[in-house]
């Protein structure tokens, strides 16, 4: 009996020391990481979550993006310690989102995502989004149930999906997907992404609202080092990731 209980306090004390070595790796990890990225910045940082993750906080976040810059209150990295290459994200249920100076605020009920990395690189992620208002600078609002964002990696890059369920504008709701395969070049993403939808004039009240025409069902967004076209004309910046 007491064989077994010394064994039970050196295996707690051994699982311990573990928690904190990887504790302390993981915020050193994230401070080099902030350190040298010009795409992230954030004030604060803690590591939270003995036994069995390591949940590190993340407050006054600001995400460079080029002509986007996003802000949030805080964002939350959740990572099991036996399970170094998936990340569990939470976001800040107010965020703003610049492009070009233009503010465009976002509110969601719960908005969560995972991050798979595979022999260090990028593999696979999703996200959920529920019960969306989004204001834009004009103050119209954009609604919408659920936003599902998924990616995976493909031997041409990477599989992308984003559906949004319920998604409103006035009085019309809509259903928009939008599917491709993208890659990423110096940091830029390239690629081709179809639009669809279950009602086009939702889609022409956004294009109204962005002030672009020809978003309609079956359009594509071709994503290029030089911008983003919408049916062959120019209507964004090149969209770049941290």
């Amino acid at each position: 009996m007491r064989f077994l209980f010394a064994a039970l306090i050196a295996l707690s004390v051994a699982w311990s020391a573990y928690w904190w070595f990887g504790s302390s790796r993981e915020a050193d990890q994230i401070a080099a990481w902030l350190s040298e990225t010009d795409r992230l910045d954030a004030t604060a940082q803690t590591i939270q979550g003995f036994p069995n993750r390591f949940d590190t906080t993340l407050e006054n976040v600001v995400v460079n993006l080029g002509t986007v810059t996003w802000r949030l209150d805080w964002l939350q990295l959740f990572r099991l310690s036996y399970r170094p290459g998936h990340y569990i994200a939470s976001f800040a249920p107010e965020q703003n989102v610049d492009v070009q100076g233009s503010v465009w605020r976002l509110r969601t009920q719960d908005s969560r995502a995972s991050v798979i990395f595979a022999e260090a690189a990028f593999d696979n992620s999703s996200a959920v989004f529920s019960e969306l208002s989004l204001t834009a600078p004009d103050r119209t609002n954009f609604s919408a149930e659920e936003m599902l964002f998924a990616t995976r990696r493909v031997p041409a890059g990477y599989e992308v999906a984003l559906r949004l369920t319920g998604f409103g504008v006035g009085d019309r709701v809509a259903d928009i997907n939008l599917d491709g395969i993208v890659s990423v070049e110096e940091g830029i993403v390239v690629g081709t992404l179809m639009i669809g939808t279950t009602d086009s004039d939702v889609l022409g009240e956004i294009g109204a609202t962005l002030g672009v025409t020809g978003l309609q069902p079956g359009a594509t967004l071709d994503m290029t080092s030089e911008g983003v076209s919408l049916n062959g004309a120019l209507i964004a910046p090149p969209f770049i990731v941290p």
